[in-house]
């Protein structure tokens, strides 16, 4: 029986380094239409929305950079 917990807990290790912030699904309180870019929190990189609604990085500011997406377009400003 340990070695079954064992492995199911490597298992479960394993499969949770595998999803990373940038491929989490959405929540249901959030939308986002296929191809929408916004940007991550942390203001540093920004996704695009990917097909069957996940995000997914599609770039990073320059360092001293912050995304800023208030005017509906992806900008990198210092």
């Amino acid at each position: 029986m340990n070695f079954l917990h064992l492995f199911l807990s490597l298992l479960w290790i394993l499969f949770a380094s595998l999803t990373t912030a940038a491929s989490l699904p959405l929540t249901s309180r959030q939308t986002c239409t296929y191809g929408q870019y916004e940007c991550a929190p942390g203001d540093v990189s920004f996704w695009v929305c990917a097909y069957g609604g996940y995000r997914e990085v599609a770039g990073s500011c320059g360092e001293g950079e912050h995304c800023d997406d208030s005017t509906g377009s992806i900008v990198c400003l210092p």
